[in-house]
């Protein structure tokens, strides 16, 4: 009996040390960051700092970056469109400062589990950034394979996908006009990702805004609804905002998308996220948030 106590004892302190030895690198970063930060300007530093803020905390590149969401995504104004809204503007300009910034010391920081790739978007004015978690990444695509290939119209596999983009990154902009796929790789759920799909597909035809994609396929309403309008409102109805704003005052902020709650895969989505803000926030709660940033983009 004591022989196993101690055996357990034992397994307890190494899996404290393994434990405290990554905390230790995650708070205090590598020597290579530190060394590399400490070269840097102090005023440009800081433009990183809070340009690494808003993608990874504000954006949720972090869950991506910690988690297992497979890929984070956002978008940039490249030119600047008149405005009345001055403080907008200036948000507009400083992200884009920022992110030059970026660039010019990005090759001072190799990847080699994340790729953070510029795209030019469908919209003409802005640019997609995305941020993607090579394994996990793999892992979607696979886990969805069908869905992938059918869409693609290749016979793919998760890892030369991935060899594809990094090849040839603006195949992403393949899956902005592709909600079903884009939200399955944004870790929003399969079920959730397919009612907002369904929903931006009748939205021509309710909202009448926008021109119907070609080759042009009218809807008839799923069983259940006897019309378009019907069935469309219902998915605002279901959709609703998932996301901890009020749950408790940590570090990092909770991932935001619309979802049905009542699906058993958003309940356990909701615990999964949960548990990985906690786990990221104590990451974050005593360090420096770029050097523990950059320190986990650049590990081996």
């Amino acid at each position: 009996m004591i022989k196993k106590f101690n055996n357990y004892k034992q397994k307890l302190q190494y899996l404290f040390l393994i434990l405290s030895i990554t905390y230790t690198v995650y708070v205090f970063g590598n020597q290579y960051v530190s060394e590399i930060l400490n070269t840097i300007p102090e005023q440009e530093k800081e433009a990183l700092e809070r340009l690494f803020r808003y993608l990874f905390n504000g954006e949720h590149f972090i869950y991506t970056l910690f988690g297992e969401k497979p890929m984070s995504w956002t978008n940039y104004a490249i030119t600047i469109a008149d405005s009345d809204d001055i403080l907008l503007l200036q948000s507009e300009l400083k992200f884009r400062k920022r992110w030059q910034i970026w660039k010019k010391y990005a090759h001072l920081f190799p990847m080699k589990h994340y790729l953070l790739i510029e795209v030019a978007s469908y919209v003409s004015d802005k640019h997609d950034i995305y941020f993607i978690n090579k394994q996990y990444f793999i892992n979607k695509i696979n886990e969805h394979l069908d869905l992938f290939q059918e869409a693609l119209k290749e016979n793919i596999t998760g890892a030369s996908l991935l060899k594809k983009i990094e090849d040839n990154p603006k195949l992403l902009s393949f899956f902005n006009n592709q909600p079903l796929l884009l939200g399955i790789l944004l870790g929003y759920g399969e079920h959730n990702a397919r009612l907002f799909d369904q929903r931006d597909k009748l939205s021509p035809f309710v909202y009448r805004k926008e021109f119907p994609k070609i080759p042009i396929k009218i809807p008839t309403p799923s069983n259940g609804f006897s019309s378009l309008h019907e069935e469309f409102n219902s998915y605002f109805s279901v959709l609703t905002l998932f996301g901890d704003p009020k749950y408790s005052p940590l570090v990092i902020h909770s991932v935001h998308f619309v979802a049905d709650h009542k699906h058993p895969e958003t309940i356990a989505l909701q615990e999964k996220y949960r548990k990985m803000r906690g786990e990221i926030s104590a990451i974050y709660s005593k360090g420096n948030f770029l050097e523990i940033t950059l320190s986990k983009l650049t590990e081996d």
